[in-house]
C-alpha cells in the first residue's frame, strides 16, 4: 500500500497525460470523419443518426462504432474516409488496450 501512495502521483500523471493525449487525438479524428459523412455522404450521415462528436445517444454511438468496424466505409467510395476509419478502427482499441494496462500498473 506504501509503495502504491509513493508513486500515485507519477501514475496519476501518466494517466492524465494519456487521457488528454486520446481526447487531443481522438476528439479532430472524429470531427473529420463526421465533416466528411455530413457533407460528402448526407444520406448514410442521416442514417447513422446525425452523429455529433459528443454522442448523447447510446444508439448514436453504437451505429457509429458498427459502421467504423463493419468497414461500411468501403462502399462510399471514398478514399479519405477509408483512412480515416481505417485509423481510428486502430486508435479506439490502441487507447483502450494503453489506459487498461495503465490501469494494471497502478496495482503492482
Amino acid at each position: 500500500m506504501e509503495n502504491l501512495i509513493q508513486d500515485l502521483p507519477l501514475k496519476l500523471t501518466v494517466m492524465v497525460l494519456t487521457v488528454i493525449a486520446g481526447v487531443a487525438i481522438g476528439v479532430p479524428l472524429y470531427q473529420r470523419l463526421l465533416g466528411i459523412l455530413r457533407d460528402d455522404h448526407a444520406a448514410e450521415y442521416e442514417a447513422l443518426g446525425s452523429p455529433t462528436i459528443w454522442n448523447r445517444s447510446v444508439i448514436k454511438s453504437w451505429k457509429m462504432q458498427r459502421f467504423l468496424y463493419a468497414r461500411a466505409s468501403s462502399r462510399l467510395d471514398d478514399p479519405r474516409l477509408d483512412r480515416l476509419s481505417a485509423l481510428l478502427r486502430v486508435f479506439n482499441p490502441v487507447l483502450v488496450l494503453i489506459v487498461f494496462a495503465q490501469m494494471i500498473w497502478w496495482f503492482l
